[in-house]
């Protein structure tokens, strides 16, 4: 397999991913006194007993599933007595929300936002493709494309 010149221009130790882990990994072997934050990294050390037991318990109450989206109504009303206790102001639980992740967020509260950005960019590509605008050849006007259509679409969705 033949690689883009780039290739060859962008590589070399200086932009070796796993070099500063690599490194740290050493580092961290001869004794030195650092943090290891370039991967998940498993401790050494036991976990928690109490960790270990709650663990097990949820296992063996079955709760080893996907939470609510909004989170779990326990810890929501857990959150809002504090936060009422701390602030002085009522808060409902139902005014608590706990994602697991960014992504659970944005899927809950903005997946509407992505389906209107995505309609925009397919027409907007459409209506590219349609007009003159459609027609700019990309290149010198005596240039060849290297790869057929098909092998080009072949190729875009496949990465």
């Amino acid at each position: 397999m033949q690689y883009a010149d780039l290739t060859d221009r962008i590589s070399g130790e200086s932009v070796d991913t796993w070099d500063v882990h690599y490194r740290a990994m050493r580092r961290l072997e001869a004794g030195d006194d650092i943090y290891l934050m370039s991967v998940g990294q498993e401790s050494d050390s036991s976990s928690p007993a109490g960790v270990v037991d709650a663990a097990v318990e949820s296992l063996r109450n079955a709760r080893h599933h996907y939470t609510a989206v909004d989170g779990e109504s326990g810890l929501r009303e857990a959150i809002a007595r504090r936060h009422s206790k701390l602030c002085g102001a009522a808060v409902d639980a139902d005014c608590v929300v706990v994602f697991a992740g960014a992504q659970n967020a944005i899927v809950a509260n903005a997946s509407w936002y992505y389906v209107l950005v995505v309609a925009i960019i397919l027409v907007s590509t459409f209506a590219i493709a349609l007009t003159r605008f459609g027609e700019i050849k990309l290149g010198p006007d005596h240039a060849q494309p290297d790869y057929s259509l098909f092998s080009w679409f072949a190729m875009l969705f496949a990465a």
